[in-house]
């Protein structure tokens, strides 16, 4: 695995540290939900990066993950009272 890989898997555990960091009852999700949408955009632009296909793919699977949970969230905080 590269550096590219590493990265890529890095920014999913950053991604989950920074949510378990910034939970609470006064947490912005929409603040949140963005950074980490761009930090899992990173991490897919890593993967990509990546010329191992043992890294590009959980790489590409775990940042989607991270980014249909922080879209969910989004769209659901739109739709709060």
């Amino acid at each position: 695995m590269n550096k590219y890989g590493y990265l890529a898997f890095g920014t999913f555990f950053a991604v989950v540290l920074y949510f378990f960091m910034a939970r609470g009852p006064n947490a912005d999700i929409n603040f949140h939900s963005t950074i980490w949408i761009i930090i899992a955009v990173i991490g897919l632009v890593c993967a990509s990066l990546s010329k191992k296909w043992y890294s590009i793919i959980p790489g590409i699977l775990l940042n989607s993950f991270v980014i249909l949970f922080s879209l969910l969230l989004l769209f659901a905080g739109n739709f709060a009272p």
